[in-house]
C-alpha cells in the first residue's frame, strides 16, 4: 500500500488490524494486475488508448468502436428486405400502396375506419387487402427470391 493511504488510514483513526486487511486488499490487487499483465504478455494482446488512436485527421476525434453484440450481418439483411420491399411497394398503384401503408400504420379498429373512409364495406375493403397482400408476396418471390 502506498504511503498516502497509509497515512490516510491513520489519520482517519483505524485501528492495525483494519489498515493491514485494507493492504491485504491492494496487494490482492496488485497481484491481479501482474497476472494480467503477464498473461496478455504471453498471448500477445497489446492494449491500445484510444487517445492513442487519434492523430492529426480531423475525423479521428469522432471515430467509434464496434460494438461486438450487434449482429451486423442480420441489419444489412432487413435493410436489403426493406429495400426489396419498398420496390414492389413502388410497382403498386398509388391507391393500393397507400392503403397498405395505412393498414399497418394503424392499430385495432383501423380496418373500420378505412372502409369508412373510402366508402366501402368493411369485408371488401378486408378481401381487398388480402389481396394486395399476396400480390406483394408475389412480387417479391419473383423479384428477389425466398
Amino acid at each position: 500500500m502506498k504511503i498516502k493511504y497509509l497515512k490516510a488510514c491513520q489519520e482517519d483513526g483505524l485501528t492495525p488490524e483494519q489498515i493491514k486487511e485494507i493492504e491485504k486488499i491492494f496487494d490482492a490487487d496488485k497481484k491481479r494486475r501482474k497476472r494480467d499483465r503477464e498473461e496478455r504478455r504471453k498471448l500477445g494482446i497489446t492494449i491500445i488508448s484510444l487517445d492513442g488512436l487519434r492523430n492529426d485527421d480531423p475525423r479521428s476525434e469522432t471515430m467509434q468502436i464496434a460494438d461486438p453484440r450487434v449482429n451486423v450481418e442480420q441489419q444489412v439483411f432487413q435493410q436489403m428486405a426493406m429495400d426489396y420491399l419498398w420496390e414492389c411497394l413502388d410497382e403498386m398503384s398509388e391507391f393500393d400502396r397507400n392503403l397498405l401503408l395505412e393498414y399497418y400504420e394503424g392499430t385495432y379498429g383501423i380496418e373500420t375506419a378505412l372502409a369508412e373512409k373510402y366508402g366501402w364495406e368493411r369485408t371488401k375493403l378486408h378481401r381487398h387487402r388480402i389481396r394486395l397482400e399476396n400480390d406483394l408476396r408475389e412480387k417479391f418471390r419473383k423479384k428477389f427470391g425466398d
